[in-house]
């Protein structure tokens, strides 16, 4: 089982179509943290987020167990509980508002919202692409596109922590591990705006830190 989800994950890499393998030069333009973060403060984002660093524990997934059963899954490995830990107090200092967070059942994936946003509610849909329960690219791609339609931030800013694969699927843009992508909504749908990965923010909570020391 866990040799197969390897396979599977390999071949989703390097089998998407043209249409999906969006190049780097498409991406041009997106905000990065800096410009990012006074939209962030007022709400209104969502946020599309790749789990947090993940171990090599000598084994795959096994997706035949229980999303609850950490023992047959990669988990956050020493770096990525701090890397975690470390934007969770960065987004506290930077005094961004949060609303409603979603995250893959899968352990690293609710471990990566709960340490850093301080909650997470599990949704199914947005479970790894290469699950033996039926899980699909087309699936992947549909549901989370869906899923980031579907929510309405208001004055927060809403969050669902998923899969590089998942992200892929729907964006066609391979994410490191614990790096994000942002969405405004717009009269037709959620438009893509920025990427950033998690230490630009703990950059950011940096400065603000200093300035106001030298506030005092």
């Amino acid at each position: 089982m866990r040799l197969t989800s390897l396979i599977l994950g390999l071949f989703l890499l390097v089998s998407l179509p043209a249409a999906a393998q969006v190049a780097p030069s498409a991406q041009a333009g997106l905000l990065g943290a800096d410009a990012l973060l006074p939209r962030l403060e007022k709400g209104g984002l969502i946020i599309v987020m790749r789990h947090q660093r993940a171990a090599m524990a000598g084994h795959w997934d096994d997706f035949s167990k229980p999303w609850t059963d950490c023992s047959a899954q990669r988990n956050l490995s020493t770096a990525g509980y701090a890397g975690a830990t470390e934007t969770g107090q960065a987004f506290r200092t930077l005094e961004i508002p949060f609303g409603e967070v979603l995250a893959s059942p899968l352990c690293r994936t609710m471990e990566t919202a709960r340490l850093i946003f301080g909650k997470a509610r599990a949704e199914e849909t947005i479970g790894h692409i290469t699950d033996v329960r039926g899980r699909s690219e087309a699936m992947a791609s549909r549901d989370l596109s869906a899923l980031v339609g579907a929510l309405k931030p208001g004055a927060s800013n809403d969050v669902i922590v998923t899969h590089g694969g998942n992200i892929l699927a729907a964006y066609g843009v391979l994410l490191s591990e614990g790096d994000m992508l942002f969405f405004a909504q717009g009269t037709n749908g959620p438009a893509l705006i920025g990427r950033a990965a998690a230490p630009d923010f703990d950059l950011l909570a940096n400065g603000r830190l200093i300035s106001r020391q030298a506030g005092k």
